[in-house]
């Protein structure tokens, strides 16, 4: 029997709008957002832009691949707390960074977030929509 909460789409299709806006909005596509004043903070050229984003990208799919197999294990719960709380620490990193590995470690950490999520939505929407 489903939870009160999944019977219906709308609280699935609520909390999967703030997920995606968090995890794809802020964390992963923050860097290009962010990109000219962390290109003159941090004097990055095309090259060290380019390695960071394709790095955020690596990161998404093994986030992707990791929360798919943490689904499978147990529930999709614990691959949701992971996508957001790696959507807040890649945050926090990326806001605080002084030097460039720190945001490259970042990068990545906020990258992957939306990797994570991505498993978590289709099992909450397979479990909410008929």
């Amino acid at each position: 029997m489903l939870k009160r909460s999944l019977r219906s789409p709308r609280p699935v299709v609520a909390a999967g709008c703030g997920l995606v806006a968090t995890t794809y909005g802020v964390a992963r596509y923050g860097l290009g957002l962010q990109l000219p004043q962390l290109s003159a903070v941090f004097d990055l050229d095309a090259g060290t832009t380019g390695a960071l984003a394709a790095g955020s990208y690596a990161a998404y799919c093994a986030a992707a691949l990791l929360a798919r197999r943490t689904i499978d294990r147990s529930s999709a719960r614990p691959a949701l707390w992971l996508a957001a709380a790696l959507a807040v620490v890649g945050s926090l990193v990326v806001a605080t960074a002084l030097t460039l590995p720190v945001l490259a470690l970042g990068v990545l950490v906020a990258g992957s977030a939306a990797g994570a999520a991505s498993p978590v939505l289709v099992v909450a929407v397979h479990a909410a929509v008929p």
